[in-house]
């Protein structure tokens, strides 16, 4: 394993930077690249002891596990922007392990639906499955390619300064904007009143953590046709990312440090002076990127600012999204033998995801709503042929901030003795709920331990412990101040507060964030990636 990282010491830092990045994440690490194939000087600030946020993966004993990366759309199309765009910043060194046929699996109240890749695969089998519904399948596809159609240009506009999407930001906005303003729930309503093929078509919701009611119908839109035609997994684990694309910023003369955590962004004018460290050091740059999400850059970093007041009170009006709980567990037995498949799971206990939730929310000793199963070595055929007889799993399930938050000043690893006993209460549950489907791994748990939002917020410094950034609503996608570009000369943001969640909208973010600093030289740059 490549480290291609140290620990943060203010004497390894010298000179300056042409960029300094806050934050070592898929979209910090895509900015990254490109810079440094521009021949830019890159510098990456890690405030976790491990880099590659979200994408990073952890050990106990003889297993690991990713954190956020369970998987991947659109990189088994070679011709997909999404595969190419990886295959620049990797330069090809990244690898993916298809999933087969079925990606998704639904079990909703006892029922089961298998999403297999392919458009007319799907659509097919949502009208063998809802014979009296066709005439509704064809309209939910009509409207998901409307809305492919016009994602592109809507998304695109992020990457204009201000001025420029006052004049011709409205011309590439209109046609996916009313997508953004409709809600999930309502908009599948008016094509069906069928609650069963709701539940079905809605069923990845979970991938950006809101329920139908609440989620932008543009954040459906996104998921769906993002694994449309399959997914993958990075081969040998999601930690793979980060060596890879690490490897093109420190090769090229680039520097990444670790329990490197900035304590403020400090302003002189409308330009970034320099950044504050925690131990009191101070690091320059030219230019700076944030991928430390919003609410972390406005709300914590940049200090009181009359430059950013607007944007903090449009900001503060968007609440961040669900928090989670996250089981892992470790079998001393193949995949294969407890029947463990590549493809994740959904389990929900009714259609009403909408009505099941919220009531969760409020009663946490009631029943979870939502199981998502996810097994990343059966994903990876090199964790199988490195470790014949062991295997993995995780289970996601929603949670609340509030119920945690009187535990929030207690440290990682010596939390109360009561905290561990709710902790317990909800690993008992998804136990239960694991061995009904697998009974065979009973006997082969050799590993179990949770984590919950407050390991999340221990480890991402996202304060509510959410994973998805902003909460993926119509009110979130009206904001037309969320781009790249700030009030400073010299700050640029990325990350998946910019565009939406997931690995895409991390990557792309990248990309953006390295077009507003390099303008149209970042096209040679993909020039001589893509001739390379």
């Amino acid at each position: 394993m490549q480290r291609n990282y140290h620990k943060y010491d203010p004497s390894l830092i010298k000179g300056n930077y042409d960029v300094a990045i806050i934050g070592s994440g898929l979209a910090g690490l895509t900015a990254g690249v490109l810079l440094a194939k521009a021949g830019k000087r890159v510098l990456i600030l890690e405030r976790h002891f491990k880099p590659g946020g979200f994408t990073h993966t952890f050990k106990r004993q003889n297993y690991e596990w990713d954190v956020g990366v369970h998987y991947v759309g659109q990189v088994n199309n070679p011709k997909s922007m999404m595969s190419r765009l990886f295959d620049i910043v990797s330069e090809g060194d990244l690898l993916w392990e298809d999933m087969g046929d079925v990606y998704d699996q639904a079990i909703i109240d006892g029922k089961t639906f298998n999403f297999r890749k392919g458009k007319e695969n799907l659509k097919s089998d949502l009208k063998e499955r809802f014979p009296d519904e066709h005439s509704a399948i064809d309209k939910y596809f009509a409207l998901l390619k409307q809305a492919e159609l016009s994602a592109g240009l809507f998304f695109g506009e992020r990457t204009m300064p201000p001025f420029m999407s006052k004049t011709i930001g409205y011309f590439l906005r209109r046609k996916f904007q009313p997508f953004c303003q409709k809600n999930t729930l309502a908009t599948l309503k008016e094509i069906t009143l069928n609650t069963e093929l709701i539940a079905v078509l809605a069923t990845q919701c979970g991938n950006y953590g809101l329920a139908p009611n609440k989620s932008s119908f543009a954040m459906h839109t996104t998921i769906a046709g993002h694994y449309m035609d399959g997914a993958a997994y990075p081969q040998g684990g999601a930690f793979k990312i980060y060596e890879s694309l690490s490897d093109k910023i420190v090769s090229r003369g680039g520097e990444i440090y670790v329990n490197a955590e900035v304590d403020s962004i400090v302003t002189k004018g409308k330009r970034i002076d320099y950044l504050l460290m925690k131990d009191g050091s101070k690091v320059k740059a030219k230019n700076y990127i944030s991928n430390a999400g919003l609410h972390n850059t406005y709300n914590k970093l940049i200090k009181k600012d009359k430059h950013i007041k607007k944007y903090k009170r449009a900001l503060n009006q968007i609440s961040s999204s669900t928090s989670h709980l996250c089981f892992y567990g470790g079998f001393t037995n193949s995949d294969k033998a407890l029947g463990f498949p590549k493809h994740n799971i959904w389990v929900y206990n009714s259609t009403d995801f909408s009505s099941d939730h919220a009531k969760f929310m409020s009663e946490p000793e009631g029943e979870i709503p939502l199981f998502y199963f996810s097994f990343p070595s059966a994903k990876d055929k090199i964790w199988q042929d490195q470790n014949p007889d062991r295997a993995t799993i995780q289970i996601v399930v929603p949670a609340n901030y509030d119920w945690f938050e009187k535990w929030n000043d207690s440290k990682w690893k010596k939390r109360p003795e009561d905290y561990q006993d709710f902790k317990l209460m909800f690993k008992e549950k998804i136990l239960k709920e694991l061995f009904k489907h697998f009974p065979a791994c009973e006997a082969y748990l050799d590993h179990a331990e949770l984590s919950t939002p407050l390991t999340t917020e221990h480890f991402s410094n996202y304060s509510r412990g959410e994973i998805y950034g902003l909460e993926h609503t119509p009110k979130r996608f009206m904001q037309r101040w969320i781009r790249v570009y700030t009030p400073y000369n010299n700050l640029y943001l990325t990350g998946q507060d910019i565009l939406t969640v997931g690995v895409g909208g991390a990557l792309f973010s990248g990309a953006f964030a390295a077009f507003g600093i390099l303008r149209l030289k970042l096209l040679n740059v993909i020039r001589k990636a893509v001739k390379h």
